[in-house]
């Protein structure tokens, strides 16, 4: 299991980011969340075997279809928490 800490610059507020992300989520088999940051990034905790974390880190960084992905920062965790399910919080 891998569980990855993701920030996503760029136009990815106000564009359906979020709910793409859980759609992506949903559909690929991982599990955490995402929300918006004050400061225009997105966060996104992901967990899931490592190829299911691998294509869905490259669907955050493709993004829905009016949002421009800039950057993409991923992070490792070595995180004891197994998510359920994957979810938008705030």
């Amino acid at each position: 299991m891998r569980t990855v800490h993701i920030f996503v610059e760029g136009r990815v507020q106000a564009v359906g980011f979020r709910y793409y992300t859980l759609t992506q989520a949903q559909s690929i088999g991982v599990k955490g969340w995402v929300k918006n940051k004050d400061d225009g990034r997105v966060e996104i905790i992901a967990q899931g075997g490592e190829e299911s974390v691998k294509s869905f880190i490259h669907a955050v960084k493709k993004g829905p279809r009016f949002s421009h992905v800039e950057d993409v920062k991923v992070e490792d965790l070595d995180n004891s928490t197994e998510y359920r399910s994957f979810e938008i919080t705030y």
